[in-house]
């Protein structure tokens, strides 16, 4: 982990902590697909910039990583498949509308009460008849349960209480691995996307690759 990534992502903290805050579902997995994007898209990046990494180690750099473009465009392709999924049509309007600031202050918090909630989708709802006019509050509630774009659980006094995934605020449920596991499985495989995206750029030489 130190040796691919590094210990710390700048003044972020242990780059292991910013990139699961960063990446993971409203239930706390993380969805490997936008974590693959952001190693391909960070490694494009220092491979046409090498002066960002001029030591050895870690072979990425955080500045590459945490890159704004970077992070953007690896969980956009992942809403993009989410939301090309039969039954997930909607998906994309919801999260584009709180993404883009169009509803309210008061309901662009995180966690939300049921009836603040209910609230929010109905604002999106008035601004997307077409599409969402007849689709029941609670199905819109258990297609974004389900790709872990929202947990939900109970309180005190049997209300539900809604927590958003933390890139939205600022996917796949059956697709997300626990915390400890994903990183286990995700340094071995972003070892092997470093080294065959290395290769398609033109496989440089030693000296290149350190430096």
């Amino acid at each position: 982990m130190k040796i691919f990534f590094g210990e710390y992502a700048g003044k972020s903290g242990e780059t292991y902590d910013w990139i699961y805050t960063n990446l993971k579902n409203a239930d706390g997995t993380i969805s490997l697909r936008p974590f693959l994007d952001m190693i391909k898209f960070a490694v494009q990046i220092q491979y046409k910039n090498s002066f960002l990494n001029k030591d050895s180690f870690p072979l990425l750099s955080s500045k590459c990583l945490m890159n704004a473009s970077v992070r953007e465009k690896s969980v956009e392709g992942h809403f993009i498949d989410l939301a090309k999924e039969e039954g997930n049509e909607y998906l994309k309007v919801i999260i584009e509308d709180i993404r883009d600031n169009k509803v309210p202050d008061n309901l662009k918090i995180s966690p939300l009460m049921q009836h603040d909630f209910d609230s929010l989708m109905t604002n999106i709802i008035s601004r997307h008849q077409k599409l969402l006019k007849d689709v029941p509050l609670r199905e819109l509630e258990d297609a974004l349960k389900l790709n872990g774009i929202v947990f939900v659980k109970y309180v005190r006094g049997g209300k539900k209480q809604y927590t958003f995934v933390y890139f939205i605020r600022k996917s796949h449920q059956h697709a997300g691995i626990k915390r400890l596991s994903f990183f286990v499985v995700a340094v071995v495989t972003a070892m092997y996307v470093y080294i065959n995206i290395i290769w398609a750029c033109g496989a440089p030489g030693k000296n290149e690759l350190n430096h």
